[in-house]
């Protein structure tokens, strides 16, 4: 397993490169003239205001599965938990505050987290400084009028490497931005999604370099990848007929990986107007065929294996050997991958067909946004502290968990470098994830179609696409009327 990842946290900076400027990979200099140059080191604290604030109490309000993003309560051993730590030393030093972290009742659910905040914000309890949710959970604080426009405040610089600018980009509308994303939200790098590839068994198969040829040539869509899966399954337990024991091409659960084939395939459900306004954009001809592709993968591709209602069969399977490719997160890298004996690689996804110029993916719904309560005691204090909380996160926490969890443990090769490279640069959002509850599952739609084996997107879509456009127009509203 010491195969795949010295990358995995290499590539942890890419969602913020899309922030920064781009070398041309076209522009040749004559090594004989061209003058060496001076690098300045820009002070990333030059646009905060040189204050402290009287070691002020800085509440952060968590539901009880994110709190490695923002809280540690002391130093550890941990090279992960110990970076958290000592990113909030720093600020806290800088700034003389003290961060407490506000934690929902274990147990409760994402959008019960989400309706607290909501009732203590509405209720002017001012007991927060800022607030982290769930994106899926957190379009109700948006349209309640709950946040302040990150826009707003001179302090927070959107488009500086610590945010992550394609994600706010999508979350914005005309300037204004209530729910964010930096680099302190390392969850958007967890829950990112991969196809694993087993490559003990893919040398095995003789197929690892097809594979790889194939994405190097832009061929790996989902029409080759249905059939290269449908070549391969093996009845290896003893039990008659195919069963989850079995050798498999391809392995999943029918749940929140099914989210990402959208992303995958480049069908955004939400798209701008000429005006730079939201629109729907998910009922096209190419949805309804992208779900006809995913049928055949789930349902009826002779190499596949599908738990239909139980997360983790898949990775099971995976870990022991008994199948060659399998959707999973980044997440399993520092978790169940590590028992995994054989060698593997991180793949991007299928493209949607050969003329899609990208592989893309996405990230499991419950990666985390951050907001300002419009109840907060100092509304600039919380701007400048989250801003320092997202500068220290790219400064110490990132290098830690590229060095400390993944370069100590994996060995890189060329293939699972690129790879992973690839797999990240081409993560998307979508403001359907952030206001499904409001756009009728919009952000589920792709999945519940498929989890029921029957293509019937278009009679629903049309059935709901007026409702949906009523609605957006509603979020539209309130995003302008919260800026005013």
């Amino acid at each position: 397993m010491k195969k795949i990842l010295l990358i995995l946290l290499s590539s942890l900076l890419i969602l913020s490169a899309a922030a920064c400027a781009k070398d041309d990979p076209e522009k040749e200099t004559d090594a004989l003239t061209e003058q060496p140059t001076e690098t300045v080191e820009v002070d990333p604290y030059e646009h905060l205001p040189d204050k402290t604030y009287n070691g002020a109490e800085f509440r952060i309000a968590t539901h009880s599965g994110n709190g490695y993003e923002f809280y540690m309560e002391e130093d550890s051993s941990d090279p992960i938990d110990s970076a958290l730590y000592r990113r909030n030393r720093a600020v806290e030093g800088r700034y003389n505050v003290s961060i407490a972290q506000i934690v929902s009742p274990p147990g409760d659910s994402l959008y019960a987290h989400t309706d607290l905040l909501m009732r203590n914000i509405m209720a002017g309890e001012s007991a927060y400084d800022m607030i982290s949710a769930t994106v899926v959970a957190s379009g109700g604080l948006v349209v309640n009028a709950c946040l302040l426009d990150w826009a707003s405040f001179e302090t927070n610089r959107l488009d500086q490497p610590w945010w992550i600018q394609p994600i706010n980009d999508e979350f914005e509308i005309e300037g204004h931005l209530y729910t964010a994303v930096g680099h302190t939200c390392i969850s958007t790098l967890r829950w990112t999604y991969a196809i694993m590839f087993n490559r003990t068994q893919g040398d095995d198969l003789q197929i690892s370099q097809v594979v790889f040829d194939a994405i190097d040539e832009g061929n790996w869509t989902i029409d080759y990848f249905n059939s290269l899966v449908s070549t391969i399954y093996e009845d290896i337990d003893g039990v008659s007929g195919r069963s989850v024991g079995d050798f498999y091409g391809f392995n999943a659960e029918a749940l929140t990986n099914l989210d990402i084939f959208q992303f995958a395939f480049d069908i955004p459900m939400i798209t701008r107007d000429d005006q730079g306004l939201p629109q729907l954009a998910f009922g096209t001809e190419k949805t309804h065929s992208a779900i006809d592709k995913v049928l055949q993968l789930y349902w009826h591709n002779n190499g596949s294996y599908i738990s239909k209602d139980t997360a983790g069969i898949e990775g099971k399977n995976f870990v022991e050997g008994r199948s060659v490719f399998a959707i999973m997160t980044l997440d399993t890298c520092f978790t169940g991958l590590r028992n995994l004996e054989d060698n593997y690689a991180i793949l991007p996804f299928p493209k949607y067909d050969a003329d899609q110029q990208q592989y893309m993916t996405g990230m499991m719904d419950n990666y985390s946004i951050i907001g300002i309560p419009f109840d907060a005691p100092d509304a600039e204090m919380s701007s400048v502290i989250a801003e320092a909380l997202n500068i220290e996160a790219e400064r110490i926490m990132y290098p830690v968990w590229k060095e400390e969890s993944l370069s100590k443990k994996f060995v890189s090769d060329e293939y699972t470098a690129k790879y992973l490279d690839i797999l990240l640069a081409g993560r998307k959002a979508d403001m359907g994830t952030l206001f499904q509850q409001d756009l009728g599952r919009i952000a589920m739609l792709f999945r519940d179609i498929v989890r029921s084996e029957n293509n019937t997107f278009m009679s629903d879509w049309a059935a709901s696409k007026e409702s949906l456009n009523s609605n957006l127009q509603m979020i539209i509203d309130k995003y302008l009327e919260n800026a005013s």
